[in-house]
């Protein structure tokens, strides 16, 4: 009993330095990010602010005692369903416990936990789950340094449902705990742990989810195929049964609004922005030091999948030394394969040149239903980034034990190589410098005095994603949120169903109209705004995209004909300007 104990207590200290050394890396690797908690991180300005309502949402429907998994003041007054929205619900827990303070405090605070929180947590459960294979400590720790502080990982910090990688790699490790499990009562306990990974996975990333079924699938079929007579055991199939049923009786809320989404929405296929199959093997001007060092090499756009030269450097040792589990070494490189051929998206790209080159991935989108909801097989070489730092921690465990230094030496070689890991992956962290976006106050007043009322943003096929954010300040409805499933369908309900949308998108026309249509037509927008409470408008200024300029003042000129009047300008500093408009007269 007491040689268990010491093993648990070794095993909790082992994890505790691990997410130390992941968050002292992760400190060099996004300077200065570290210095600035009480700064909302300003980089993908408008995934900051998605999340930062879904952070809002998860509260809301605590205190308010609703599903969150549904809406009525997103698209107002239609209800929607937010089952494949980007919500990553389990982040949201550090914005609850943090509610009370002001939402100045408490949001910004939140998303720099969660930051941290995934830096750690990444490499944490990298480090279990390499050492679940069998992997050395040093060969464990080294392989979730290379994920945590992976370009990707680091890209997006900010897109919650991608820099959760935590939770995918989490899976795995309960999977593979699943599968080595011995007896009957352990296996039960696998499978609640697997059960209760999955379900913060699916609430967390479709996309990693959808990762996690191609990965595990991949190891767990090649471990049953390599132990056949595990079939032969009962606790195969209580663990089987424990993750299931834990992961029904967790996620069934979640299940039901995924079935109802399924019947209530037509499918909407998105197009496939098949990526620069060269991108894996150059640096973007967003890595500083490679950008700094290496200037003719590095691609003139942001890039990051570019995982960096010492992880090539290092999987290829591990790869040809990885010598005491050959089929866990080829069961990876399955995995890295599926991702790079899934990467390469659905017509060859190469360079930035389009060469109609058909793709194995464009038989398996079209094989394959769920596939065409997928817009960015980019997001694939994440299996093949797996590949890359499981080999990677075995390289340098080769390396290690290969060199013959004196133990103050090797000590320092051990110090020195994450700090250089960190530093060849040093984000361009500009944006973290800017200061908490604040937002416009005459906008945030107009949406406060009148309880009850809705918000709408022209024009209306701009991205709204700020609108959120409004929401979370006033609790006020809107009609054109941006999400990329619902949107199509449901944003401008209002307009659309009274016929007003495209004359709203072309507001010029309206001048056009003889002057008896343009007298009804007012009156039926009037009517329209009237009946959905709509009673605050803003339109956006600073829009410099080519031909939107008149748009703007047609969309003004509208407004003022029909009977709305401009109340005021956003007060500056803020993240948009625009006027902001109330029914009267002008």
């Amino acid at each position: 009993m007491a040689n268990a104990a010491n093993q648990e207590t070794t095993k909790a200290t082992a994890l505790w330095k691990v997410a130390a050394t992941c968050i002292a890396l992760g400190a060099i690797t996004t300077w200065p990010l570290i210095r600035f908690p009480l700064h909302l991180p300003a980089d993908s300005t408008t995934d900051t602010f998605l999340f930062s309502w879904s952070f809002w949402w998860l509260r809301d429907s605590i205190v308010n005692l609703h599903s969150p998994f549904y809406s009525s003041i997103l698209f107002y007054p239609e209800k929607a369903n937010l089952a494949l929205a980007t919500l990553s619900l389990p982040y949201g827990i550090f914005y609850v416990l943090l509610s009370w303070l002001p939402q100045d405090i408490s949001i910004p605070v939140s998303f720099f936990l969660v930051i941290q929180f995934s830096i750690a947590a990444t490499g944490v459960a990298m480090f279990l789950f390499c050492r679940e294979i069998g992997f050395s400590n040093r060969a464990a720790l080294y392989s979730g340094i290379f994920l945590t502080l992976s370009t990707i990982h680091l890209e997006n910090l900010t897109r919650l449902h991608l820099g959760c990688m935590e939770m995918p790699i989490g899976s795995l490790y309960a999977l593979l705990r699943l599968l080595k499990s011995k007896t009957v009562r352990e296996a039960a306990w696998n499978g609640i742990f697997l059960g209760v990974m999955l379900t913060l996975l699916a609430l967390s990333s479709q996309t990693y989810s959808l990762h996690f079924t191609i990965i595990g699938g991949i190891l767990g079929l090649t471990y049953v195929l390599r132990n056949k007579s595990m079939l032969q055991h009962p606790w195969v199939y209580v663990g089987a049964g424990a993750a299931g049923i834990t992961f029904l009786v967790l996620a069934l809320p979640y299940l039901i609004a995924l079935k109802e989404f399924a019947g209530a929405y037509p499918f909407l296929p998105l197009g496939t922005l098949d990526p620069d199959v060269t991108r894996p093997f150059r640096p973007g001007v967003n890595q500083t030091t490679f950008k700094l060092l290496f200037p003719w090499w590095t691609m003139s756009v942001h890039n990051h999948i570019f995982p960096g030269l010492l992880i090539y450097i290092f999987a290829g040792f591990g790869f040809f030394k990885f010598k005491s589990n050959v089929f866990a070494r080829w069961t990876f490189a399955l995995i890295g394969l599926v991702g790079i051929m899934f990467y390469a998206g659905t017509h060859l790209n190469f360079g930035g040149t389009q060469t109609g080159i058909t793709m194995p991935y464009h038989y398996f989108k079209q094989a394959i239903p769920i596939l065409q909801a997928d817009r960015a097989p980019d997001r694939y070489f994440f299996l093949a980034l797996i590949f890359l730092c499981v080999m990677a921690g075995v390289g340098v465990d080769y390396a290690f034990s290969r060199v013959h230094l004196t133990p103050a030496r090797l000590k320092f070689l051990a110090v020195l190589l994450p700090v250089l890991i960190a530093f060849e992956n040093h984000w361009d962290a500009n944006r973290f410098q800017k200061p908490s976006l604040i937002f416009p106050q005459t906008l945030e007043r107009a949406a406060r005095a009148k309880p009850g009322s809705v918000v709408m943003g022209l024009p209306p096929d701009l991205d709204s994603k700020h609108t959120f954010f409004l929401q979370v300040r006033t609790g006020a409805a809107i009609v054109d949120a941006d999400y990329p499933r619902l949107s199509p369908i449901l944003r401008y309900a209002p307009l659309r169903h009274a016929g007003l949308l495209d004359l709203f998108m072309e507001p010029g026309k309206l001048r056009g109209y003889p002057v008896e249509q343009q007298k009804t037509t007012c009156e039926k927008i009037r009517k329209t705004l009237a009946e959905n409470r709509i009673e605050t408008i803003y339109v956006i200024d600073d829009v410099y995209k080519a031909g939107y300029q008149n748009r703007i003042a047609e969309t003004r000129d509208l407004l003022r004909q029909c009977g709305w009047k401009r109340i005021d300008t956003v007060d500056p500093p803020s993240f948009i300007l625009a006027s902001v408009w109330e029914p009267g007269t002008n």
